[in-house]
């Protein structure tokens, strides 16, 4: 399905300013092909994409989800998607890069906490309730007033509202309701800090003890976090990671160059 998918570049796709990006998403005149259907691409900064109104389908890693009114979908760099519209689509776009998070001050921790950008394996659309929803989009209002001023603090504005904006994505997120008892023994931070390592050491790394010396701890408890908080197995984790990384080598060699 993602076949030959090219890789966006922020400073080739954005203007306007060279960390933050902000759009909409209009629904497209009656007269032309109209629903769409995007080529499959990827991104070299994250994205994202909210949906106020349309149904289609969406295609992320080879994984395939339903888009419907009201939901959002949060992407990584390097992951290849494609949005195929069933009826016309409206909403919005926030694009950004790494070096807004250091500009605005965003530090990687928080980022991290905050669980939403999966980076690769399962990432399903958030369906926030009614409530939240209108409340994401006033956040969005304010980042799109501020996103056209030219003050010297621009970006330090831009980092505060979208992290209310994460916060807030973060509270209606179920898949990030950690168990009571891992956030009481820090486990939080191992299973942030092992997911680091497999990003930075996947290609070289493959044994869950190698991940668990890391960590500086024993290989049977790494193994008992991974199976808890992610549900399946450090080896599994692993694995899927490096088979992501050879189907995006197969499709298109330039991403993960």
């Amino acid at each position: 399905m993602l076949q030959n998918p090219k890789q966006l570049l922020f400073e080739e796709t954005f203007s306007k300013d060279p960390f933050f990006n902000i759009d909409t998403i209009e629904k497209e005149p009656a007269t032309t092909n109209s629903p769409r259907k995007f080529e499959p691409h990827s991104h070299d900064y994250y994205v994202i994409m909210v949906v106020e109104e349309g149904f289609g389908k969406h295609f992320i890693d080879f994984n395939t989800y339903e888009i419907v009114p009201k939901c959002l979908f949060f992407l990584s760099p390097n992951q290849v998607h494609q949005v195929v519209e069933t009826t016309a689509h409206k909403g919005f776009v926030i694009s950004f890069n790494e070096g807004f998070l250091l500009k605005s001050n965003i530090s990687k921790q928080f980022f991290q906490n905050i669980n939403i950008f999966k980076g690769f394996g399962d990432t399903p659309p958030l369906l926030p309730s009614e409530g939240i929803f209108e409340s994401l989009k006033g956040f969005y209002g304010q980042m799109k007033t501020c996103f056209l001023q030219t003050s010297a603090f621009k970006h330090d504005a831009l980092g505060s509202l979208l992290k209310l904006f994460l916060i807030e994505c973060n509270s209606a997120c179920e898949l990030n309701q950690t168990p009571p008892e891992l956030t009481l023994d820090n486990a939080i931070i191992t299973i942030t800090r092992f997911k680091e390592l497999v990003e930075k050491h996947f290609k070289t790394h493959h044994k869950a003890s190698q991940y668990a010396q890391m960590l500086h701890i024993t290989t049977n408890y790494l193994n008992k976090l991974v199976k808890t908080y992610v549900h399946i197995s450090t080896k599994e984790y692993i694995q899927n990671r490096l088979m992501l990384e050879a189907k995006r080598m197969l499709l298109h060699p330039k991403i993960s160059a």
